[in-house]
């Protein structure tokens, strides 16, 4: 529990009913601030008023009081302050006490009798402010607490607070704030502590680098056919939050990113640059072998603020995938542990698609085309094969997910046709970055029957160990 009181709420919860306590009355016949009396009377000295107020880690006791006798009339301004310390559950106050600030109203021959006057005046003043103190500490424990709370969590019954125990108390000029614990009688869960890293990749600059006539014949056509292409440059960012279930916030989060079988790179402080080596990269161009693979150094920005974190590319450097992990420690330090002693992980794949072509004209119509005669022919010649083995269907160029791709394409190996290379270099040409999309996916990576005729779904929280 956590317990944060205002100084408007302390002082009407708190402050005042100790200050009751303390003069032996009620709240209405204290002077200002709590009461509408003009005075009341501690060991000889009428107290004009008193107020509290806060400070850092203490609070400010201020009043005024009176005192009259035989040749003078004394008004003094008093100051104190008020610190509060835990011990175990204990919660105890110390008070401190300046010296008073009097004005004597004296005839010339009273003055030898000063200084006898003063000294009544600082002890009555020190009895105040040491009666209030413990009334404070009391008020704060239980009473106070319990009414402004009632008798217990709502629909839970608690006892109200006897059996919490404070840890800690804080006081500050917004309040004061009381920490601990309270047991209440829960249903076990049948959920588990978790992480989530979820976001996406959006692209965020797309300059045009190149444009021209792709002259390709799509393997079942007659003849070739001009189809215009434009190739693109693209900056994108991928945007990651952090959330948790069943975990004590708050949580400092510690991110990786490796690529597909490699390394685990740390990244270290809110913002910089991960130099990843050895990524398989992939280029759309040339269009006449359908791209080109390259194995060389990434280069990541990030940005991390809080459980939120911000990754960037370098366009001139293709299309890749990176996993993008996360662990977390808590309030205390330790890294937080599942129920098996390994650390809490999560995970997400990142895909980047610095360089991108779009072939324009009636390619994916042809291809779609030559998709469907390949259909008929293979159920031509095939009329023995079971139903699994039928011909894979034609999956559109339209952003598929990676696992229709993915399945599609496993289904055209499994033909084991002569004109398959063929036949692949125009599915990869059509799909463009979604075909680099889906054979870097996890899906790509997952053991399946070839042939499945539908589509592979990775298990939840599942990262491949092999490519």
């Amino acid at each position: 529990m956590c317990i944060s009181i205002s100084p408007e709420a302390f002082n009407a919860l708190v402050f005042c009913p100790a200050l009751a306590k303390a003069f032996n009355t009620t709240v209405n016949k204290l002077p200002t601030s709590c009461g509408n009396s003009a005075g009341l009377d501690m060991k000889g000295v009428t107290v004009t008023s008193i107020t509290d107020s806060f400070a850092t880690n203490y609070i400010d006791i201020n009043g005024t009081a009176t005192k009259s006798g035989t040749c003078y009339d004394a008004y003094a301004t008093f100051h104190a302050t008020l610190k509060l310390s835990m011990s175990g559950s204990v919660l105890t106050p110390a008070v401190a006490m300046d010296q008073p600030d009097v004005t004597l109203d004296i005839p010339w021959y009273c003055q030898v009798a000063a200084a006898i006057f003063m000294g009544p005046i600082g002890l009555a003043l020190a009895a105040v402010a040491e009666s209030v103190g413990p009334g404070i500490a009391e008020a704060l424990a239980s009473k106070a607490l319990t009414q402004a709370l009632g008798s217990g969590l709502q629909g839970v019954d608690t006892g109200g607070l006897s059996a919490g125990q404070f840890k800690s108390v804080k006081i500050a000029t917004d309040g004061v704030t009381l920490q601990g614990t309270v047991p209440f009688p829960t249903f076990p869960s049948y959920e588990s502590p978790a992480l989530d890293l979820s976001g996406s990749v959006t692209t965020t600059d797309k300059t045009v680098v190149d444009s021209g006539i792709y002259h390709a014949k799509v393997w079942c056509m007659l003849q070739a056919k001009d189809y215009p292409y434009t190739e693109y440059s693209q900056k994108q960012q991928g945007t990651y939050s952090l959330t948790s279930k069943y975990l004590q916030l708050p949580l400092t989060p510690s991110y990786t990113i490796n690529p597909n079988m490699g390394p685990e790179v740390p990244l270290t402080g809110a913002s910089g640059t991960l130099e990843i080596p050895n990524v398989e990269t992939h280029y759309p161009m040339p269009l006449a072998t359908a791209g080109t693979k390259v194995i060389q150094t990434v280069h990541i920005d990030y940005q991390i603020n809080g459980n939120n974190i911000k990754v960037s590319n370098r366009p001139e450097e293709g299309c890749y995938a990176v996993w993008l992990n996360v662990s977390v420690s808590g309030c205390s330090g330790p890294t937080i542990v599942d129920e098996f002693g390994h650390p809490m992980i999560s995970w997400t794949h990142v895909q980047f698609e610095g360089d991108h072509v779009d072939v324009g004209g009636s390619y994916a119509a042809d291809v779609s085309y030559c998709a469907g005669q390949l259909a008929k022919m293979v159920q031509k010649i095939s009329q023995e094969y079971k139903k699994w083995q039928e011909a894979p269907i034609w999956v559109q160029v339209n952003y598929p997910a990676p696992e229709q791709l993915v399945t599609y394409v496993r289904d055209l190996i499994a033909l084991g046709l002569p004109e398959m290379d063929e036949v692949l270099r125009t599915i990869k040409i059509a799909h463009g970055n979604s075909f680099f999309r889906a054979m870097l996916s996890p899906f790509a990576t997952q053991p399946s029957l070839l042939n499945a005729g539908k589509a592979i779904k990775a298990p939840a929280n599942a990262k491949p160990s092999a490519l």
